[in-house]
């Protein structure tokens, strides 16, 4: 088997379990969510997505909400248009993957 390069491969789940797989593929977008954090724009800052984080869940822990804000962080900035994106489709029991071909929005 001869090797192929991509270049940089996201794996972004399509929520537990792979329920928005089948939406991710008919709409040809990606996303993740954080529903009780709000909206979080490309051009938040950190304070910003940190505080929207301890608003949304006070309960958590201070490690876990900067663990989620982090994940959220590297969404918006560190996915580049071009690289390739990987989620996995359990209803067709396969990955599926895709060029990005729009940025964070």
């Amino acid at each position: 088997m001869e090797a192929v390069s991509v270049g940089p491969v996201w794996v972004v789940r399509a929520g537990e379990g792979g329920p928005y797989a089948d939406e991710f593929e008919r709409l040809g977008i990606v996303a993740i969510g954080w529903r009780e954090a709000g909206r979080i724009g490309a051009s938040e800052g950190d304070r910003q997505i940190d505080d929207k984080f301890a608003a949304a869940y006070p309960a958590w822990k201070e490690a876990a909400r900067r663990m989620g804000a982090a994940q959220v962080r590297r969404f918006l900035r560190d996915i580049k248009v071009g690289d390739a994106v990987a989620t996995y489709d359990p209803a067709g029991r396969m990955y599926l993957l895709y060029p990005l071909h729009g940025a964070a929005s």
